[in-house]
């Protein structure tokens, strides 16, 4: 699907873009779903709508590749000389911070709505007077902040990443002029 995406958007940060706003739109939807009590009544559209976003999250994984691609090869066409580790590197240290950072928020989030587990059972041991008040506050947490991220990183995409298909085609004639120049010194 990722090939499709990018041939219909037709460049990897559009595809990206129209990933996040899939994922935002869905999320918005299911917290509008779980607000109505929609969700409650019927598991089975959370389980659906759950499926759909993770369609467009694993593509925007590739997505992500390709645009590290690109930064490598746009930080060359800056500085002349290849970053590509430096890109590697950068994007490996964003990558375990947000791995980490993952782990922990959700935990926060989910003290906060009042969620609290017996550490030797694993069963809920708040008061079950809190429950409905604890539901809403799921449904913000799994849904209403992953849409507003989502969105975020979609308008994050469209204003601040400039590396468009024709600058893109620039940077690759002139990375391809400067490696022929470099293999035709190295040959002499």
């Amino acid at each position: 699907l990722a090939t499709t995406v990018i041939k219909f958007t037709k460049s990897v940060d559009k595809a990206m873009r129209f990933c996040m706003m899939s994922i935002a739109v869905l999320f918005g939807v299911m917290f509008l779903l779980a607000i109505t009590g929609i969700l409650k009544s019927m598991p089975i559209v959370f389980f659906i709508l759950y499926f759909l976003i993770m369609m467009p999250s694993g593509m925007g994984s590739i997505f992500n590749m390709l645009l590290n691609i690109d930064c490598a090869d746009y930080a060359e066409y800056q500085t002349g000389r290849n970053m590509t580790a430096i890109t590697n590197s950068v994007s490996n240290v964003v990558s375990k911070a947000q791995t980490a950072i993952g782990g922990v928020v959700p935990g926060i989030l989910l003290v906060m709505v009042g969620y609290s587990v017996d550490s030797v059972t694993g069963a809920y041991a708040g008061d079950l007077a809190n429950l409905p008040s604890m539901v809403s506050g799921l449904s913000v947490v799994a849904a209403l902040i992953p849409a507003l991220l989502a969105l975020v990183c979609a308008l994050l995409y469209k204003f601040t990443y400039k590396v468009t298909p024709e600058f893109r085609a620039e940077i690759t004639a002139e990375l391809n002029k400067r490696h022929a120049e470099q293999a035709a010194e190295t040959a002499e």
